[in-house]
């Protein structure tokens, strides 16, 4: 696939919207070099359209998820994350048609940085993360795009809470990566979501004990690896987790693009896309863009 022509980043938005991929916002570092950037991906031709820029101040860590043809952003951080001020608490959204922005209402639960955030069919999900230095955030809410109104729901669990949540939703359920069970690099806690009951489902741990994975649903299966492990260049790990037997399992290939962490990740139909991040710096240093099919393996 072609490279990203944009510059590299990490923390940024990255989602799919129909037919097409975006990313943009996100920094060339965790605290610093912010952007406001935003880009199409068109798989078809495999070209990257430079869109307007996002009209609000350029921001990185803060959640995202997509509602039928809009995609929303949720609080982050425009600065030092550890400064209180720089803490946001605001919500746009995009809209896949027109490609414009709209700021919303803020969301209620107050600025923060790291949330994590999925939709479940016409609703959004968003909650967690940090307030300065260090407050952590477990409140939890419900979105409906259609009054612009949030509902607070039953706080998150101690086995949920991280800085560093992975989330994979689909139109009907939700799965997210979360702490780290017993000590760095064991294995991750791995929850569902049961929007009809505000309830979380522990299932089995993911194997892979890394920070800054990624990954994406595909049919009944979800792909996750990479990551901060052991080596400061990242890992090329990559697992998968059969959602009917509730299994996660090791298969011979690891991910074809090397070693990274803090890659974006978006799918387009069946096929999963990979790309950008950082390896061996805490710079972002790769704009390199990988696609996953799954019926057809390396």
């Amino acid at each position: 696939m072609r490279d990203f022509p944009g510059n590299p980043r990490i923390y940024g938005a990255y989602f799919s919207i129909g037919g097409n991929g975006y990313i943009g916002l996100g920094g060339g570092n965790e605290f610093g070099s912010w952007y406001k950037d935003f880009w199409e991906y068109d798989p078809v031709t495999d070209i990257w359209i430079k869109l307007n820029d996002f009209p609000g101040e350029a921001r990185n860590k803060f959640a995202t998820f997509v509602i039928g043809e809009k995609a929303y952003i949720i609080c982050g951080t425009k600065g030092n994350q550890y400064t209180p001020s720089y803490n946001l608490s605001e919500v746009w959204e995009f809209d896949g048609i027109t490609r414009t922005w709209t700021q919303k209402n803020d969301f209620p639960g107050g600025a923060r940085f790291s949330p994590f955030g999925f939709s479940i069919g016409n609703y959004g999900y968003a909650g967690g993360g940090v307030y300065g230095n260090y407050e952590e955030k477990k409140d939890f809410w419900k979105y409906d795009p259609v009054t612009d109104t949030w509902s607070r729901l039953n706080d998150i669990y101690n086995g949920i809470w991280s800085e560093d949540v992975l989330t994979i939703s689909s139109s009907n359920t939700a799965h997210i990566l979360a702490k780290y069970y017993g000590s760095y690099g064991g294995s991750r806690y791995f929850w569902e979501y049961d929007e009809v009951n505000d309830s979380w489902t522990e299932l089995s741990h993911c194997p892979i004990g890394s920070s800054e994975m990624s990954g994406f649903r595909i049919n009944n299966k979800i792909y996750a690896g990479l990551g901060l492990f052991s080596s400061f260049y990242g890992t090329n790990v990559w697992i998968d987790y059969d959602i009917a037997s509730n299994t996660w399992h090791y298969g011979e290939d690891v991910f074809a693009g090397g070693y990274r962490r803090n890659a974006s990740t978006f799918t387009i139909g069946n096929t999963g896309y990979v790309l950008l991040g950082l390896s061996g710096s805490q710079i972002a240093n790769r704009n390199d863009v990988w696609k996953f099919d799954p019926s057809k393996p390396e």
